[in-house]
């Protein structure tokens, strides 16, 4: 996910600084290839402890979803 440096702070970081938020901005990255390319060879969720966090507020996913 990249978030347009202008939006960023109004979309994804309202609770931090402008000056945070700007350097959020300015040093996000493209996601890894690898991230779309590499083969799972088994579930993290069946050995590792899952945890869901869900914002009332989020401007960048849909809490309902």
């Amino acid at each position: 996910m990249y978030i347009r440096p202008a939006k960023l702070h109004a979309t994804f970081a309202q609770d931090l600084s402008q000056q945070q938020a700007s350097v959020m901005a300015s040093t996000q990255r493209p996601i890894a290839q690898s991230a779309f390319n590499d083969k799972l060879t088994a579930a993290a969720w069946q050995d590792k402890p899952v945890y869901v966090l869900a914002g009332r507020q989020d401007r960048a996913i849909n809490p309902s979803l």
